[in-house]
């Protein structure tokens, strides 16, 4: 009798040890995971993430995000997270390189893990330049574009008044000319610095007419009648003397010889308003819209947030990725740092603590940026493409090359770059 009443007696123990025992669901839903970000840039944008790290922090209590801040050669370090299989769950990218990325199989697809509609309100080129054959590999939180900054006292003593519209921006020819006559009336060394080579090199051939690929991308498009007017109007403004060689080539800092008074003009972005308020103190400085050639064409940079491959949190890794680009993350960058909104809502009504009419002027530029040209960055032979370009107008800026050989030689080397990837 004994055995008989024992066994109930046991099993009920057993059965309460086991439900003591099981995890509850509270215990699950509270598991902490740890995000690694990845960014490069100035104190004041890492200042700016750390304050979104928290605030997201505070929302997420399970989850937490180190902040992993490299400074120089971010891609080099990004390739080395690669080999050595450490890459940070998330990543601050360009959109220039995420096409060769993406191919390399580095970055995970966002559209599986983004809502519906979360997408709708970007500018339209920021998601063609982040989308490879129908898969979104990064989401954009910033960008920016170049202007034409000047020295006001300079262009005052000529006589000279920067236009008051978008649509009354300088020609090539108008600018080469205003930028002569600052240069003289002042006894100035330079009409014109370059600080953003890149951007002012791929905004003067899309101004021409031209572009890098063919639409078929299988040649390239640069050497044509376009191609050599576009690296003719480089190379003239240097061999001119209005433009800095040594700028061009990096051999002189192009903002170091703005901000001493030895040129009229620095082709650079908005990031620098911060910079050059509180370091120009002998001149009053302000921004205009960029020159124009057979039409207004303006690069986009800034930095899409994209997501490993490997990542083995993907859902969170995407609920902060989400939060960085939402429209009060994508305003809360662009304020914070100058930057362009990437989200047309936000662009129509962001107020800018500082430099508001100035940013206006950047804004103005955005119906500039052409399809075509984020098209060309979506695809993997973009960044390459580029290194050479520089280096070839480069040898036609220092006239080792003449505009026509410079298009001729940069032409062979893009087919020679579209072969790999037809």
């Amino acid at each position: 009798m004994r055995r008989i009443t024992l066994l109930p007696v046991c099993l009920f123990a057993m059965t309460a040890m086991i439900v003591m025992a099981a995890p509850s669901q509270e215990t699950v839903a509270v598991k902490q995971v740890n995000l690694r970000f990845v960014i490069w840039g100035q104190p004041v944008i890492v200042d700016s993430v750390k304050e979104s790290i928290a605030e997201f922090e505070k929302q997420n209590p399970n989850i937490s995000v180190e902040l992993l801040h490299v400074p120089h050669k971010y891609f080099q370090k990004l390739d080395a997270y690669i080999v050595s299989k450490t890459m940070p769950d998330i990543m601050r990218f360009v959109f220039t390189r995420v096409a060769r990325y993406a191919k390399a199989g580095v970055l995970a697809d966002l559209k599986p893990l983004m809502p519906p509609g979360f997408a709708d309100d970007f500018l339209e080129p920021l998601l063609t330049a982040a989308t490879i054959k129908g898969k979104l590999y990064a989401s954009p939180w910033h960008t920016d574009t170049i202007g034409l900054f000047y020295n006001k006292e300079y262009l005052d003593r000529a006589g000279i008044s920067p236009p008051k519209s978008v649509d009354e921006a300088w020609t090539w020819e108008e600018f080469m000319d205003v930028a002569g006559k600052a240069q003289q009336a002042s006894n100035v060394k330079y009409g014109v610095v370059v600080d953003q080579k890149t951007h002012f090199i791929t905004s003067v051939i899309f101004q021409s007419g031209a572009s890098f690929f063919s639409k078929d991308f299988k040649r390239n498009n640069i050497n044509s009648a376009d191609g050599i007017r576009a690296i003719k109007f480089i190379a003239d403004l240097h061999k001119s003397g209005l433009a800095a060689t040594d700028a061009f080539t990096g051999i002189t800092s192009a903002n170091e010889l703005f901000k001493t008074g030895s040129a009229v003009f620095d082709v650079t972005g908005s990031w620098l308003f911060r910079h050059f308020d509180k370091t120009i103190t002998d001149f009053t400085w302000d921004v205009t819209y960029l020159f124009r050639g057979k039409q207004g064409a303006v690069p986009f940079g800034g930095g899409p947030l994209a997501i490993a491959e490997q990542s083995r949190m993907k859902p969170e890794a995407w609920k902060f990725v989400e939060f960085m680009t939402n429209k009060k993350g994508v305003a809360k960058i662009a304020r914070d740092i100058n930057f362009l909104p990437v989200r047309k809502s936000v662009a129509a009504t962001i107020k800018y603590p500082q430099f508001g009419d100035k940013m206006k002027i950047f804004a103005d530029m955005l119906p500039w940026i052409r399809e075509r040209y984020a098209t060309e960055i979506a695809h993997p032979a973009y960044s390459e493409t580029l290194t050479i370009t520089k280096e070839i107008i480069g040898l036609a800026v220092i006239g080792e090359l003449t505009p026509e050989q410079a298009a001729k030689r940069l032409g062979g080397e893009i087919d020679k770059i579209l072969k790999k990837y037809q």
